[in-house]
């Protein structure tokens, strides 16, 4: 079994061997984009870790205590965090769109007491306490030494509850030392050193960030520059200049469809480089949208979370950024595998990191055993039990192994359905696709038991439905005759974590969808246009139009 130093330890000694070295990066929780940002020392992190123990101490907080932790990206919600696993206690994150239903469930499964936030909650038997005000409590706490109760590495140290896609939220408990063994691998294999730049923007309740800003930050030295809000990334990444980006591939979809708004789609610009000969544009291109973007200085993208398009991984390379994508869960401390530096086919994620043994069940089903493996889930053994079986963790995700150990993802076993031919379909790539279409914020494909399938597209406004169309028709001609879309409806709502539609984690909660578009569902399944509009429109002559907004001419 491989060595390890808990996060605790790792930090101090960080703080020790590298006081002045650069650890985070920070601009006013609020702020403009624009705003230059403060940075922090290792010694002045693990002062301020230590400050925030003793505040927590002082409210109350005890050993293996349940705290909660919800708020947007900032650093001291990083310190906080460490300060938690300081003292002992057992840190729950939730994400800050969180739904008050799923709050609530975790907050009676877990019996917690206390719940640091930096959003107005009205919670009745539990200990609220503002970010601000815990920062004012922690700083006068500068400068004191606090003294570490002996730890139990292999005591629960968090527990991660996961998005509940199909069900209730599952807590997925870990230890520090499943910390410390997953972070020691994955430094390893991804190469990440103190001379790497991160910015962490995404929420850090999710276990991908988390891992890879938070503890992936003190086992590597790697500096981290926290942005508050996804919006304020564009302003900051030229500031930043990161020499590690991982985005989700939602983000990805917009990134692209930036890059080529701004280079394929305007006539200014194609004018220009028409002017260059062949040659020097392939060079030119990628240098000029690397820097416009702030990814000059990046030496490795990643991918994660969610299936990566292949086609826009493929289009990425034109503008000079090879996505690596990577494949892990909530279980597994998302340290699964990972793409090689330069992956020869798009759509792979990989071969698994070192100490990762990895199989594929008879169905389908990708297996993972590894020593840094989840404990189980907080109070639901049958749960577990379920998921782990005989040391290997079936993670619901079906996929194919090929002869050199790569790994590629079909989709989550649960979402796979029958037709009525008798016929899966896998709708997860589907939908990857569909969502590289400009105008397409979120797709839903659906056709269990039915003869076809059909899809919702969340679409944004100013766009006709001919573009819709003439996307899918190009998607069809990728897919088997079972899997083709005939009819699509158009909804000019976007589905947010808000509205219920999607997960914290920008899952599409398919039942939610289904139960709340049945009609518009019915209707597809019953008509002769390729596509129909559901929606309000100005005046009831374009509500006309736009509810048989194209015909299928059969």
């Amino acid at each position: 079994m491989t060595n390890f130093i808990d996060p605790i330890g790792v930090l101090k000694k960080r703080a020790l061997e590298s006081p002045d070295a650069k650890a985070y990066g920070y601009q006013s929780f609020g702020g403009k984009s624009f705003e230059s940002f403060q940075e922090m020392t290792w010694s002045e992190v693990w002062a301020w870790v230590q400050a925030y123990a003793f505040a927590l101490e002082s409210r109350g907080l005890q050993a293996s205590q349940c705290i909660a932790l919800q708020g947007r990206n900032q650093v001291d919600w990083v310190l906080i965090d460490f300060a938690i696993l300081l003292s002992g206690g057992v840190s729950v994150p939730l994400f800050p769109q969180i739904s008050s239903r799923e709050r609530d469930y975790i907050l009676k499964e877990t019996g917690l007491q206390f719940f640091v936030t930096d959003q107005p909650q009205e919670l009745q038997g539990v200990q609220l306490i503002g970010f601000h005000e815990l920062h004012r409590e922690a700083r006068a706490q500068l400068g004191k030494a606090y003294s570490r109760k002996e730890p139990d590495f292999e005591a629960v140290a968090t527990i991660v509850y996961t998005s509940g896609t199909t069900g209730e939220p599952k807590g997925v408990m870990h230890s520090l030392k499943n910390i410390g063994l997953a972070l020691e691998l994955g430094r390893e294999s991804l190469g990440i050193s103190e001379r790497d730049r991160l910015i962490s923007y995404l929420p850090l309740s999710h276990v991908a960030e988390r891992v890879l800003s938070e503890f992936g930050s003190i086992y590597s030295g790697a500096s981290v520059y926290f942005v508050d809000q996804v919006e304020k990334v564009v302003g900051a990444l030229p500031k930043v200049k990161p020499t590690i980006f991982f985005a989700v591939p939602r983000v990805w979809n917009l990134i692209l469809q930036r890059i080529e708004k701004e280079v394929k789609h305007n006539p200014l610009v194609q004018k220009r480089l028409q002017a260059i000969p062949k040659i020097f544009r392939s060079f030119l291109i990628p240098f000029l949208v690397k820097r416009k973007l702030g990814f000059q200085k990046v030496r490795g993208f990643f991918s994660g979370a969610a299936k990566l398009n292949p086609d826009v991984a493929s289009n990425l390379v034109e503008y000079g950024i090879r996505v690596r994508e990577c494949y892990g869960l909530t279980e597994t401390l998302c340290l699964t595998t990972v793409a090689e530096k330069n992956p020869k086919s798009f759509g792979c994620v990989g071969r698994s990191y070192p100490g990762v043994d990895l199989r594929v069940a008879e169905d389908g089903e990708i297996c993972a055993k590894a020593d840094f493996h989840f404990m189980g889930y907080y109070k639901k053994p049958e749960a577990t039990q379920e998921v782990l079986r005989n040391g290997w963790f079936h993670t619901g995700d079906v996929g194919v192994l090929d002869n050199e150990g790569r790994l590629r993802i079909t989709d989550r076993k649960k979402d796979l359905f029958k037709g009525s031919n008798g016929k899966y379909v896998a709708p997860q790539p589907i939908e990857a696709q569909l969502r590289a279409v400009v105008g397409v914020q979120e797709a839903m494909v659906v056709g269990e038991e039915k003869a076809f399938c059909v899809a919702l597209l969340s679409i944004q406004d100013g766009f006709e439905p001919s573009h819709f169309l003439s996307a899918v028709d190009r998607i069809n001609r990728s897919l088997s005759p079972h899997e083709r879309l005939k009819h699509i409806g158009l909804l000019p709502k976007a589905w947010t974590v808000e509205g219920g539609e999607l997960t914290p984690s920008m899952k599409l909660k398919r039942k939610v969808i289904e139960s709340r578009y049945q009609n518009e569902i019915s209707e597809l399944y019953n008509c002769r246009e390729k596509a129909l509009y559901f929606g309000e429109a100005p005046n009831p002559a374009e509500a006309f139009e736009r509810k048989n907004c194209a015909h299928s001419g059969v």
